[in-house]
């Protein structure tokens, strides 16, 4: 026992060490899945805390711990990825940049038993390399093991909460529990292969680019917004957003005109093609005439769909239409609503603005 507590008091000498490295570890992945243009949830490490040193060491007599470096995972980070073919892709990024420890790496996905279901994640066992220890800024971290566990977020949420809620040894959790932990984590392995294949058919139709009468949806629209007629269009509306310095793209923003449109007949890309070449004119003139109150200094790419929506319902004379979809970017007066309305029917009667109708 007492060359336990010898052990955890020595650590916590170094502790300040492993830290800093955390921190420049955590500088390196990001910058090196962002260079891949690999999306991931999150990336955050901690150093294992004396208790936890000590319960380690005290529950493991048969690892032999006698030396810190002879611990893998005093340093820990985590890496949560959104799909599960990105935890290997991951993977493959991170055997570049660090120099793997392979005899202690374990890939926890790959389960002996088949009918099992549970804790899944990737255990990779790493020290920064000698062509990084050979640096003045990482100089001090050489020789020092960390651990890197890479899961999805739903191996990630499975994971956290049968660590809060499970009793160890597992032996001692009721067979009734054991029973349902293992009917979830079988319907959360279901699930992160359902977002993948949810994924991989949303590509592919990306891929094939649009269709004639193709439906307009979420992955339609985001094609559809990148043709020229319809750059064009935008690169028309944009001045009159006097005070904007850039543009901003989002298909967010692009994909909450899509229930509008439906609900004002408009099914397919072609239909919402010829809307736009039909009202040009008006889209254009209405654009000129709300630019005047427009405060914002970012162009919102995809403005126009938003002003077709409102000229079509216009002509439906449905001025609640006109506010709902107003009201997702801005919040509308009544008196706005009536400037909005009067200014529209003017456009669509074709009359000049600062006129009176005749009666």
């Amino acid at each position: 026992m007492a060359k336990i507590y010898q052990l955890v008091e020595s650590f916590a000498d170094v502790h300040p060490t492993y830290d800093a490295l955390g921190d420049k570890l955590i500088d390196i992945i990001r910058a090196s899945l962002d260079g891949a243009t690999v999306k991931y949830h999150s990336v955050t490490h901690r150093v294992k805390g004396q208790n936890s040193l000590f319960r380690k060491i005290q529950d493991h007599p048969d690892k032999n711990y006698t030396t810190l470096e002879s611990i893998t995972d005093l340093l820990g980070l985590r890496v949560i990825t959104y799909f599960v073919d990105d935890v290997d892709v991951v993977r493959d990024i991170l055997k570049a940049q660090f120099e793997l420890d392979l005899q202690n790496c374990v890939d926890k996905r790959a389960s002996d038993n088949p009918t099992e279901f549970g804790y899944s994640s990737l255990h990779l066992v790493a020290t920064l390399g000698s062509n990084r220890h050979q640096l003045p800024e990482y100089e001090k971290f050489a020789g020092l093991k960390f651990e890197i566990q890479i899961r999805t977020v739903l191996q990630h949420a499975w994971a956290e909460i049968e660590h809060d809620h499970v009793y160890k040894p597992k032996e001692a959790v009721p067979s009734d529990l054991r029973r349902i932990f293992s009917r979830i984590a079988a319907l959360l392995e279901v699930a992160d292969l359902d977002f993948q294949r949810v994924r991989n058919e949303s590509d592919s139709k990306q891929k094939q680019g649009l269709q004639k009468d193709a439906p307009l949806d979420g992955l339609t629209l985001i094609e559809f917004v990148k043709e020229s007629d319809f750059v064009k269009l935008e690169e028309k509306l944009r001045p009159f957003w006097a005070k904007a310095k850039g543009q901003h793209k989002s298909d967010e923003y692009l994909r909450r005109h899509i229930a509008h449109l439906h609900k004002l007949g408009i099914a397919t890309v072609a239909q919402l093609r010829q809307e736009l070449l039909r009202n040009h004119d008006r889209i254009v003139r209405y654009s000129e005439n709300r630019g005047k109150y427009i405060p914002n200094d970012v162009y919102p790419f995809g403005w126009s769909l938003m002003q077709l929506a409102q000229i079509l319902y216009a002509e439906r004379d449905c001025s609640e239409g006109i506010k709902d979809i107003v009201h997702m970017s801005y919040d509308v007066s009544s008196g706005d609503l009536e400037d909005r309305c009067r200014t529209l029917r003017q456009i669509i009667a074709d009359i000049p603005e600062n006129t009176t109708p005749r009666t």
